[in-house]
């Protein structure tokens, strides 16, 4: 999910072998032109090759490699410069029974952190002499920090769903942490 906060929200999905996008106006097709720029085709057009078609789409990546914004070229027409539309990461539903198996001290250096659950279903991380993260879960035993853009903390889990450590990944590097036994 993509927002600006005058032109509202672009959700991407994958169907069959497509990427398509929604609006609350109208649905495209994004067809590959070359690196990380896509041709919108309207899906009432998608079958047609369309030369004058003049709307493009460009994504672009965080220092941590991930996708985090698109701009949108030739929207308004009027505008030099493209659309910028920020990623929303939707956080995913998960049990409690789930995020239990993350819960425990972890140690790192001559520090221990500790994760925890709190009000039934959110995962906090923390650190001694920092306040209390809550996190969102994001995916692949991963979770971002609410309040802190660009922290999140992935957990390390073993072929037997075990979790043996959790690594803070954070702006200035990446730190492993492993589980207390």
């Amino acid at each position: 999910m993509y927002e600006h906060p005058a032109y509202g929200v672009i959700q991407l999905f994958v169907r069959h072998d497509s990427l398509i996008g929604h609006t609350k106006i109208a649905d495209f097709y994004l067809k590959h032109y070359h690196y990380d720029v896509f041709k919108v085709l309207f899906l009432e057009d998608a079958d047609e090759e369309e030369d004058g078609v003049n709307f493009q789409i460009q994504f672009e990546s965080n220092l941590k490699g991930e996708i985090s914004a698109m701009k949108a070229y030739g929207l308004e027409p009027s505008l030099q410069t493209p659309v910028s539309y920020e990623k929303k990461i939707v956080a995913l539903a998960v049990e409690k029974d789930e995020l239990q198996k993350y819960v425990g001290d972890y140690v790192l250096g001559d520090m221990a952190a500790k994760v925890f659950v709190q009000a039934e279903n959110t995962l906090v991380v923390f650190v001694p002499g920092q306040p209390e993260y809550p996190t969102e879960p994001i995916g692949n035993h991963e979770f971002r920090l609410k309040d802190l853009a660009g922290y999140s903390v992935r957990f390390e889990v073993d072929a037997a769903g075990t979790v043996t450590a959790v690594y803070f990944i954070q702006p200035n590097g990446t730190f492993r942490a492993e589980k207390k036994k």
